[in-house]
């Protein structure tokens, strides 16, 4: 599963990286690093990793699951029974010589494997140990999985963007697990550097919760220092703290975003007179003209005047 031209030296050449994690967060930062040249052993069961098995969306690819290939370029495996006395064996023999060891299991898993921090930094001190969650290493949901789904439910993630009244919306990606990926692999680079200033090694703690709590650092601040809870108008909006007209709208041969589009300019190009003489940014206006003329039309009145228009043609911070 390598992919590296054979002539380049990433910048992470000469570490080597033991992946024990499945799913996506893990193999997906663990995936980063081979990116940037890290010698990647993925540990896998002797079965293989479900993924293996599992084709999203029924893409089974030539040999390889398409969505098991996705997460795990730039990588070599090794089938290994932890729970066996060779395989633990085979394992601490692959610590003594890496750099960084990642794993996704859930709290406590990893001490009954014999693989977790205190138990491998015996063998290797230096080792930079990741350790990925849903909840954390300890609390009241520390033994629940940490699914994707489930986090941006509980995150308050789902409620920043759509309509007043709808269900919330969750997005169109895996945002839980690619935030933690990113967030472990943050983790790990300034572990590594760490390393390199005193030569000690570091655990690392990461969990989907905070990842995705964290990557809402603007909603949090507007709630508790502004005041402002997230409230969705009834008009279809890509997120609550920003002014409309910002999203996506119809149009007779196909869709159009509009994101901060200047509002005089845009009332122009859909020929919307309510928009006329409005500056861009209509919360801080005048005083005057805040307390005697009529707020915009927002998009209420953008998406009928949209909908007539083609979406190729010029708009302003739009794109088809």
């Amino acid at each position: 599963m390598t992919g590296h031209d054979a002539g380049a030296r990433g910048v992470l050449d000469g570490y080597r990286v033991l992946d024990c994690s499945i799913a996506m967060a893990g193999p997906f930062a663990a995936q980063r690093l081979g990116d940037l040249g890290a010698d990647v052993i993925k540990v896998e069961p002797t079965t293989g990793e479900w993924q293996r098995h599992a084709a999203a969306g029924g893409a089974a690819g030539n040999e390889i699951n398409v969505s098991f290939l996705s997460l795990n370029r730039n990588k070599r495996s090794v089938a290994l029974d932890l729970k066996s006395d060779e395989g633990k064996a085979a394992l601490r023999e692959l610590v003594a010589g890496a750099d960084v060891f990642l794993q996704n299991y859930r709290p406590g898993v990893a001490a009954r494997l014999g693989v977790d921090y205190a138990s491998l930094r015996e063998i290797n001190p230096s080792i930079v140990y990741v350790s990925i969650s849903g909840y954390g290493e300890d609390g009241p949901y520390r033994d629940r999985p940490g699914q994707d789904l489930l986090l941006q439910a509980m995150s308050g993630a789902m409620y920043s963007a759509g309509r007043d009244g709808d269900e919330p919306s969750p997005a169109g990606q895996y945002l839980a697990d690619a935030i933690t990926a990113s967030t472990a692999f943050e983790g790990v680079l300034a572990a590594l550097l760490h390393r390199e200033r005193t030569g000690e090694g570091q655990l690392v703690t990461v969990n989907m919760l905070d990842a995705l709590t964290t990557l809402q650092m603007q909603e949090l601040s507007v709630f508790t220092v502004g005041r402002k809870a997230q409230q969705r108008s009834a008009e279809p909006h890509a997120h609550v703290y920003i002014r409309a007209p910002y999203g996506v709208f119809e149009t007779s041969d196909g869709y159009v975003a509009l994101a901060f589009a200047d509002l005089h300019e845009l009332g122009r190009l859909i020929e919307e007179p309510a928009f006329e003489g409005w500056s861009s940014e209509v919360e801080d206006g005048p005083a005057a003209t805040r307390s005697t003329r009529r707020p915009p039309p927002g998009c209420a009145g953008t998406r009928p005047r949209t909908g007539s228009r083609c979406s190729a043609a010029p708009a302003c911070g739009s794109a088809p």
